[in-house]
């Protein structure tokens, strides 16, 4: 990871570990992968329109999807219980999913054992998308 959030797989990213780069790159980066993120989420959308599944989607609600989508990778974030609630149509659901996803960590601890840990970073983050996902909600 390197700039604001720009991941890629090791085997094919410019960057190695301990690089630094510009405000201006990081920028740079950072539009294109929300660019990358809105479109995806665009896509799913349209799939499902398509496919006459019908959710309705406001403003926030998309902000919301994008951040998280940029956030866990598109991929990643189509695989979420969230998708799959909010594609049946349970805003509710999809919303209170939005605080619990993808927020731990399995790491090795002082055993070698491994073990889940909560990433304080990502529940804020899951909270400011969960309060923008609802924000337009009635």
């Amino acid at each position: 990871t390197i700039g604001y959030g720009h991941a890629s797989p090791k085997k094919i990213s410019k960057y190695k570990v301990g690089d630094t780069i510009t405000e201006k790159e990081a920028e740079k980066l950072f539009l294109k992968d929300i660019k990358d993120a809105e479109d995806g989420v665009k896509s799913i959308l349209k799939s499902w329109k398509k496919n006459n599944i019908n959710v309705k989607i406001t403003q926030s609600m998309f902000d919301s999807m994008v951040s998280m989508a940029f956030n866990m990778g598109i991929s990643g974030f189509m695989k979420t219980d969230i998708m799959a609630m909010l594609k049946k149509g349970d805003y509710d659901g999809a919303a209170e999913k939005i605080k619990t996803t993808k927020t731990t960590a399995t790491i090795k601890n002082d055993k070698g054992e491994l073990v889940k840990v909560s990433m304080p970073g990502l529940v804020d983050r899951r909270m400011t998308e969960y309060t923008l996902f609802i924000k337009d909600m009635t």
